[in-house]
């Protein structure tokens, strides 16, 4: 594929291949010899641990969908990911793994707060038609949001992003 052109290209002369998302720990592997780091978000195996699946192909593409996470991980050694719970699931996958908690973040330098009277905003911005988007709207809403609103009744909340409304 063009990608895979591209890829070997480009990685012939680099010092570090940052893998952001999980899928591309898979290309990685192509430069064995390039030292690589790979930068979890999210691991299906854990997003959707709670869903029940009734349909056969279903759990195929599950179980298949959590053979490629594992094997990709088990192919890393140097890991990021976003979370505790992620760190502490991918050194139970591949405990030789030098796998770090580097938390998310958007640096305020970049933005100008406003000041003055304005009500307590909290919000989420996510692609609503992506899962793990939508499992993180949903457990804000359930979750946290009430305990938010119990202590700051005025508070707001907004969810925004690609499809938020439809859902």
């Amino acid at each position: 594929p063009d990608y895979l052109k591209q890829f070997d290209i480009l990685s012939k002369d680099c010092d570090l291949i940052h893998g952001e998302q999980l899928v591309t720990g898979l290309v990685a592997k192509l430069r064995p010899n390039v030292p690589s780091f790979l930068n979890v978000h999210n691991l299906i195996e854990l997003d959707r641990r709670q869903e029940k699946i009734t349909n056969p192909y279903e759990a195929m593409i599950r179980w298949r969908q959590i053979q490629s996470e594992t094997q990709t991980l088990r192919h890393s050694q140097n890991v990021g990911a976003v979370s505790q719970e992620l760190v502490s699931h991918i050194q139970k996958l591949h405990p030789s793994a030098l796998a770090q908690w580097i938390p998310f973040g958007i640096d305020p330098h970049f933005y100008t707060p406003r000041l003055g009277g304005r009500e307590f905003e909290f919000g989420m911005v996510g692609n609503m038609k992506w899962r793990p988007s939508l499992s993180a709207a949903i457990n804000v809403i359930t979750k946290i949001w009430p305990r938010i609103r119990a202590q700051r009744p005025e508070a707001r909340l907004l969810i925004a992003g690609w499809d938020a409304r439809a859902q």
